[in-house]
């Protein structure tokens, strides 16, 4: 069955590479397992090239009588771990960077000495990370949930803020409303999909023409805390600064997007018990401890 199974990850992962990830074994295995099932059935499925893999029209075929059985048996074995078993095996999991420092490392530690029997994997990435295809179980998502396949559970609500540093206002001027902008340096995040188009007001994006842009709300947020323009930055990544007086609120009221943290995994009838308690933990220690960048 491991053949099939072999195959199947390949189908839905598009490499070789990304299903052994995917099944926590080797590429040589998956590529032998592919192999011996192609022997057995006596036809090609794949065909194989340096830079891709794809289907011939048989292997089409045969994914998809058997994909569904695939992920029907995986499902019926994953119901009974869940009853039987405790937490084990790999634990992948994936997280924006500064997210990651700020709240996933501690998260990690404490479950980990909770369950010895998982070996978490944890990669921190300013991009949106294919779950399914890097093999990945969780991600935390900042922002409003996805429009995809995934599930997802939400951590907390968090607000885009306008912000600059009182340096920054001094120079330049009080912003008192967002037609101004035009007249100031912005800075922004080109990784999300707001990123120069800002949403001040009801029914209103502005398009701003960005000083400075990153793909890390680290680089946006040391950007505005040296006076270099104005953000728009998710509040949980400036709350100290503005408690402390480095960064000033700018237009309150006025930003229009609501989102939140998420985690969120692929879909399935019934999640690995890896993945449920890792998820109830991250619910729970975010309850005890809610984001907030420390004072400097």
């Amino acid at each position: 069955m491991f053949d099939v199974q072999a195959f199947v990850a390949v189908m839905q992962a598009g490499s070789f590479t990304s299903a052994a990830r995917q099944l926590d074994v080797p590429k040589s295995t998956v590529s032998r397992r592919v192999a011996a099932l192609e022997q057995r059935l006596g036809v090609q499925l794949l065909v194989r090239t340096t830079r891709s893999v794809r289907a011939t029209d048989l292997g089409q075929a045969y994914f998809e009588r058997v994909d569904g059985i695939v992920s029907d048996l995986a499902e019926a074995e994953a119901a009974i771990t869940e009853l039987t078993d405790a937490p084990q095996g790999s634990l992948h999991v994936t997280a924006p960077t500064t997210l990651g420092h700020l709240f996933l490392s501690s998260v990690v530690v404490r479950y980990a000495a909770t369950y010895p029997d998982v070996r978490v994997r944890v990669h921190l990435a300013d991009r949106m990370v294919n779950l399914v295809e890097e093999g990945f179980d969780v991600a935390l998502r900042g922002g409003p949930m996805p429009a995809s396949t995934l599930m997802g559970r939400r951590l907390s609500t968090t607000s885009p803020l306008l912000c600059a540093s009182p340096d920054y206002i001094a120079r330049r001027g009080p912003v008192t409303n967002a037609d101004q902008l035009d007249e100031h340096d912005c800075l922004a995040n080109d990784a999300v999909p707001w990123g120069s188009r800002w949403p001040l007001g009801p029914g209103r994006v502005l398009r701003v023409r960005p000083r400075l842009t990153s793909n890390s709300w680290e680089v946006v947020r040391d950007a505005a805390l040296a006076g270099l323009g104005i953000a728009l930055v998710p509040d949980l990544h400036v709350t100290a600064d503005l408690a402390a007086g480095r960064l000033v609120q700018l237009l309150p009221g006025q930003v229009s997007h609501p989102g939140g943290l998420w985690v969120v995994y692929p879909p399935s009838r019934y999640l690995l018990p890896k993945v449920r308690t890792f998820v109830d933990f991250l619910t729970q220690a975010f309850a005890e401890r809610p984001l907030s960048l420390p004072p400097e």
